[in-house]
């Protein structure tokens, strides 16, 4: 992606990775704007390929009450590490974690 003079290797990218405030444990020196923009494109990068193939995985091809089970199931996984891995007291963190106001953020 263009991005090796910021991360030239994976061990890099992984330091870099800990510079996000709502991590629970480890953060690192503030980022500079470059870095913060390359994992924002990473990440929708990653996000853009994973997503169709996850909607297809849990597509209606299958019947509703199904469906919804596995929608269900992978919500509560979801939030299993979101609590282990983010801070919960942090804002983004508990917008995420509400029930009426994190479903709107998720797919149905």
């Amino acid at each position: 992606m263009g991005f090796t003079d910021l991360f030239p290797n994976r061990v890099e990218l992984w330091k870099r990775r800990c510079s996000n405030p709502l991590r629970r444990n480890t953060r690192r020196a503030s980022l500079k704007p470059e870095e913060t923009d390359a994992l924002i494109r990473i990440l929708t990068a990653l996000s853009e390929r994973l997503y169709p193939m996850l909607r297809t995985l849990l597509s209606s091809a299958e019947p509703p009450d199904l469906n919804e089970q596995r929608w269900d199931l992978f919500r509560s996984r979801l939030r299993e590490l979101v609590l282990e891995r983010l801070n919960p007291r942090r804002g983004g963190v508990q917008r995420l974690l509400d029930p009426l106001e994190g479903p709107a953020r998720s797919p149905p």
